[in-house]
């Protein structure tokens, strides 16, 4: 998503992955070149992820992130490829802004080449995820139970209760779960469409990507980009 991040102003929001650069753990930390990434704290985690941000290291930030995480940028990849505007309509507005994003950032025949894993990296790579907000959030209150931690996002007032940011357990480390922020992420949506002025949350996306790619988005961009 965020799916850059979405960053909420006074014409909406721009770009539409940014709020994904917001999940990480602003601080100091080592280089975090590698595909084979293990943590054995949250907070690590977050810190392995926040530097591979920074450093457009795609593959490290692949790495340090949960298999959910990479489902939802299949799934997103799918849309991309073969949904078709009836289809679309059915998505949330971030996954829809993503999935769009998508179309104009990749042609059909390299996403249907890539897993949802790779698509990640490559956005990572390609500074399709934005490094603003991984200089910025901040985190605070960690509670683990079993597999699963859970922090709350520190804003200016104090922790956001709210919403929590999971970190997880998986192959034999801590990984970031990006998925866990997907209901902020559509509040922020539709905070920023309301702040838009925006007739509708399709004119809302439409604005929002020609802001991201710096020109007019035209409406091909609602046909898939292979036939099934």
């Amino acid at each position: 998503m965020p799916v850059g991040a979405p960053i909420i102003g006074r014409v909406g929001v721009a770009p539409a992955l940014g709020i994904v650069a917001l999940l990480a753990l602003a601080g100091c930390a080592e280089s975090s070149r590698g595909w084979d990434v293990k943590a054995h704290t949250p907070q690590k985690a977050f810190e392995i992820y926040r530097v591979a941000l920074l450093e457009a290291d795609g593959a490290t930030a692949a790495g340090i992130v949960t298999r959910r995480t990479h489902r939802y940028y299949d799934e997103v990849r799918q849309a991309a490829l073969y949904s078709r505007r009836g289809e679309l309509d059915k998505l949330s507005v971030q996954k829809k802004m993503v999935t769009l994003l998508f179309r104009l950032r990749f042609s059909g025949e390299q996403l249907k080449s890539m897993t949802g894993r790779d698509v990640f990296a490559n956005a990572v790579q390609n500074g399709m995820i934005g490094t603003e907000g991984a200089r910025r959030l901040r985190l605070t209150d960690y509670e683990i139970t079993g597999r699963v931690a859970k922090a709350h996002i520190l804003g200016a007032k104090g922790p956001v209760r709210r919403f929590t940011f999971d970190i997880k357990t998986e192959d034999g480390g801590w990984k970031v779960d990006l998925i866990s922020l997907l209901r902020l992420l559509e509040m922020f949506m539709w905070v920023s469409l309301d702040r838009s002025g925006a007739d509708n949350a399709d004119d809302f996306i439409i604005s929002s990507l020609e802001q991201t790619v710096g020109r007019r988005v035209g409406p091909e961009v609602w046909k898939p980009l292979l036939p099934r």
